[in-house]
């Protein structure tokens, strides 16, 4: 009993000089887990039937099959409000609808996606779920 006194007593005398240990945090904030898990995990071979939900970096680059007519969208840039994407030898008259900041020259170009503005390329639904500078959850559905 007069040890758990004793232990107390330190405590709130500590607490009163302000001696109080606090903890700092150990991990970054590029480096702390997104706040909620991709469905597909960082597995980018699961977007080929542009039917995926998965975490991505930048330089990531998702190939899908070739009824897409769209070889493969590459991760250009990331932030917590957005996600840039290249868009690689586009085929036929797809266009981008919707999204941010989009621009289509010939065979190629980038579109940016966020939760609350999604993208159509060929048929396709680009949106981001969450994200960080470091990474991001991307959802693609056929439309």
């Amino acid at each position: 009993m007069a040890g758990r006194v004793l232990i107390v007593m330190a405590v709130a005398a500590m607490s009163l000089s302000g001696c109080v240990a606090v903890a700092e945090p150990t991990q970054n904030a590029s480096s702390s887990p997104l706040p909620l898990p991709a469905a597909d995990s960082t597995n980018l071979a699961a977007c080929r039937d542009a039917a995926c939900e998965v975490e991505v970096q930048k330089e990531d680059e998702v190939h899908l099959d070739p009824g897409w007519r769209l070889s493969a969208i590459e991760v250009e840039y990331l932030s917590e409000e957005k996600i840039t994407l290249w868009l690689k030898e586009l085929e036929g008259p797809g266009g981008v609808v919707g999204g941010l900041d989009s621009d289509i020259s010939g065979a190629e170009g980038h579109v940016s996606v966020t939760n609350g503005r999604p993208a159509q390329i060929n048929g396709i639904e680009l949106t981001m779920v969450t994200g960080t500078s470091a990474r991001a959850i991307l959802k693609m559905r056929p439309v």
